[in-house]
C-alpha cells in the first residue's frame, strides 16, 4: 500500500524534526528520549513522577527506569519519595543536573523560540491551531477502529 500523497509532507516534516532533535540530543551525548526525559524533570520542578513521564512520553516505564538510573548515577537526579503516597517518587534535579539541563534545554528553547518567530504570529496560531485539530481528529478515528475492551 502506498501512502496517501498528501500525508507525505506531513511525514517529511515529522520524521525531519525527529531527526533534528535526535542529532541534538546526541551532541550532548543523549537519546532523545532521555532528553524529553529530562525536559519533563526540569518542567516539573520537583513534582514529577516517573509515571507521568511515562504518560507525557508515551515511553514504557521500563526506558523512563533506566534513564531515570543513568541520571542518577551521573549525579543529575533524585528521588524522593512523596510524603502522601509512599510508593511513588518526586523527580528533581540536583544542581549540577539543573545546570546541565539548561545546557541542553536552553539553548534548544532558544533555537526553537528563534524559528518559531519567524513565522508572523498568525502563521503561528494556525500551526498550532491546525496541527491540535489533525492530532485531535486522528485521535478520534483511531478510537473508532479500537475493538471493545473485554
Amino acid at each position: 500500500m502506498k501512502a496517501n500523497p498528501e500525508m507525505q509532507p506531513y511525514y517529511d516534516i515529522w520524521f525531519g524534526l525527529k531527526h533534528l532533535y535526535e542529532q541534538w540530543a546526541k551532541r550532548f551525548g543523549l537519546t532523545s528520549h532521555a532528553m524529553f526525559v529530562l525536559y519533563c524533570i526540569a518542567q516539573g520542578e520537583g513534582r514529577c513522577t516517573q509515571k507521568q513521564i511515562c504518560e507525557q512520553l508515551l515511553l514504557p516505564k521500563q526506558t523512563v527506569h533506566t534513564i531515570l538510573n543513568g541520571f542518577e548515577r551521573k549525579g543529575w537526579l533524585v528521588r524522593q519519595v512523596m510524603e502522601l503516597d509512599k510508593r511513588n517518587k518526586n523527580l528533581m534535579l540536583t544542581p549540577e543536573g539543573e545546570e546541565y539541563a539548561d545546557t541542553v534545554l536552553g539553548e534548544l528553547a532558544r533555537r526553537e523560540e528563534n524559528a518559531m518567530y519567524r513565522l508572523r504570529p498568525e502563521q503561528r496560531r494556525a500551526m498550532m491551531e491546525n496541527n491540535l485539530r489533525f492530532f485531535e481528529n486522528l485521535l478520534q478515528i483511531m478510537g473508532e477502529d479500537e475493538p471493545p475492551q473485554e
